[in-house]
This record gives structure tokens, C-alpha cells and sequence, in this order.
């Protein structure tokens, strides 16, 4: 069982874990790549990607107060396709503690319309690896 979150309040998603019908959950996973814009106007999915700083807050809270549920991030490359922050926002989720990052090779701002970029993902893979 897992629980996929798109919240930015670190309240709001651990009281939804422990509202989920008794049923215990493997894990959480925070949905950062989330690019329609009825969830990025109101700051969550791939909105949250603008400020790394935010981000690391938000995850480390979730970590801290999850108890023993890992927490895992799904995120883009960024928000749109100019201000591509996707090393740092890997930086920042794995120094918050979470178990493990998912990339989505193409920005919010893509969509789903280009090739996704590999190559970042692999960079980013590399400079985690060096990290540990």
C-alpha cells in the first residue's frame, strides 16, 4: 500500500496517512511533477519545484514526522523549461532524507510533448551516487 500526496502542509499529509482507513501504508510518495494547472495554481505538484528551499523543508518535515513510512519524491525537471533546477531539487530531497527520487524527464512547462532529457536524469543519478 502506498499513499501518493500532492499537499505542500506537512500537517495535511501526515493527517491523511493516519486517516487512511486504518490501513497501513508502505510508504508516502509526494507528487512534485504534477503540471495542471488546477493543482500548480494553488502551489502543489510541480509548482513546489520552483524553490528547492521549500521543497527540502516540505520533504524533511515529512520524513521527521512519518515516523517509519518512507517517503519518496516524484519531480520534474523543473517548472518551465528556462529555469531547469532539477540537480538542485534532487540535492535538496535526498539531503531532506527522502528514500528515493523519481525524475520525469521533461518540465511542467512541457508536458508530455518532447522527447524526455536522459541525459539530465543520468547527471543526476551520477552527482546522487557521488553524494553517498
Amino acid at each position: 500500500n502506498n499513499v501518493q500526496e500532492g499537499a505542500d502542509a506537512i500537517k495535511e499529509i501526515i493527517k491523511n496517512n493516519n486517516s487512511a482507513g486504518g490501513n497501513r501504508v508502505d510508504f508516502i510518495d509526494l507528487n512534485c511533477g504534477c503540471p495542471i494547472y488546477e493543482v500548480t495554481r494553488r502551489g502543489l505538484g510541480s509548482s513546489l519545484l520552483r524553490s528547492p528551499a521549500k521543497l527540502h523543508k516540505l520533504v524533511k518535515g515529512l520524513v521527521e514526522n512519518a515516523s517509519d513510512i518512507p517517503i519518496t519524491v516524484k519531480i520534474r525537471l523543473g517548472c518551465e523549461t528556462d529555469t531547469i533546477n532539477c540537480l538542485e531539487n534532487v540535492k535538496a530531497i535526498r539531503e531532506a532524507g527522502a528514500m528515493a527520487v523519481t525524475i520525469h524527464g521533461r518540465t511542467a512547462q512541457q508536458g508530455y510533448s518532447r522527447n524526455a532529457d536522459y541525459d539530465l536524469i543520468k547527471m543526476a543519478v551520477e552527482e546522487s551516487k557521488n553524494e553517498q
